[in-house]
């Protein structure tokens, strides 16, 4: 799975780097080069990829709070587990 994701990349990269590369859009926005129907695609995937990144970080902030969470539940079971032995 991380291959594929960093396959895609890189082939983007290639391919179509005004897609994931800040550095040539903004070389084509200075040069005026981007085509219209690039500039259409970027300006309506923006948002798209904003909200992504949004859902996933809170996505991982709930993981965590799951992950503390059941560390002190299994905290309290050694504890507990602990004291009968004394």
């Amino acid at each position: 799975m991380i291959a594929a994701v960093l396959g895609l990349g890189v082939w983007l990269y290639t391919k179509n780097p005004l897609l994931v590369n800040p550095n040539a859009v903004r070389r084509a926005l200075e040069d005026q080069s981007v085509p219209p129907v690039m500039m259409t695609l970027l300006v309506s995937f923006l948002p798209i990829a904003v909200s992504a990144c949004l859902v996933l970080m809170l996505i991982i902030v709930l993981l965590a709070f799951a992950a503390f969470s059941n560390e002190r539940h299994y905290v309290k079971i050694l504890r507990r587990i602990g004291g009968e032995h004394r």
